[in-house]
């Protein structure tokens, strides 16, 4: 845990100076914290990215920032950058809300960020995993992988389909309203969610379907959504 004791010393220099790879490296340790048991730590570290980037302005589809009371234009790859970061703390958010049965910090209505890519590279980029030339395969007879498109892209996107869902899940079961809720509505709101699912799994593109036993096996970050 030094890296963590280290990160937590630095963190007093730089809380009250908001900056993307401030708020990225908070997503990066708090995220990295829940799955070690250290739930409460990882919450409060995400908490505070998620508020810093609405301190920035990156909820804001805005052209226009300010730094240090002077106003800069940003430009094509600072904008894209912005959008990637706030739907990415969207979608942690969301898991990382679901797991722990928590109110979500960024519901879908909280910002006006498109979801439209300007960069789309990394789309139809070449993945195949990484095999370690250092490393005996446990079976040579077994077919390697072949390289297929990352449809990285796509895949993201459909990951923030699944999130409102996620969000819906949450509100409707999961609030401290729900306790209060009488069955009948509960059950409206299951049927509700469940069609939902549906139509997000219908609605997904061709070359992300996947049907085990079927299919040939897509890459782990295309397997996670479904």
């Amino acid at each position: 845990m030094a890296y963590y004791n280290r990160f937590k010393v630095l963190l007093a220099d730089y809380v009250d100076k908001p900056t993307i790879p401030t708020v990225v490296a908070l997503l990066t340790c708090g995220t990295c914290l829940v799955p070690r048991g250290m739930q409460s730590a990882g919450w409060i570290f995400c908490g505070i990215g998620y508020r810093m980037l609405t301190d920035i302005g990156c909820h804001l589809d805005v052209q226009t920032v300010t730094i240090d009371n002077s106003n800069y234009r940003s430009s094509a790859i600072d904008l894209e950058l912005r959008k990637r970061v706030y739907w990415g703390a969207y979608v942690g958010d969301m898991l990382q809300s679901l797991f722990l049965g928590r109110s979500p910090t960024m519901p879908e209505v909280h910002g006006t960020v498109s979801r439209e890519y300007l960069d789309s590279y990394e789309e139809l980029e070449e993945w195949k995993p990484y095999l370690d030339p250092a490393i005996e395969p446990l079976d040579i007879h077994v077919s390697s992988y072949q390289p297929r498109p990352s449809y990285a892209l796509s895949t993201f996107q459909s990951l923030l389909g699944l999130c409102d869902i996620m969000g819906r899940v949450i509100r409707a079961f999961y609030s401290t309203t729900s306790a209060e809720t009488s069955e009948e509505t509960l059950l409206e709101q299951r049927d509700k969610v469940r069609e939902q699912l549906l139509r997000w799994k219908a609605g997904l593109p061709e070359w992300l379907q996947f049907e085990p036993g079927v299919d040939v096996t897509p890459p782990p970050h295309q397997i996670t959504p479904q």
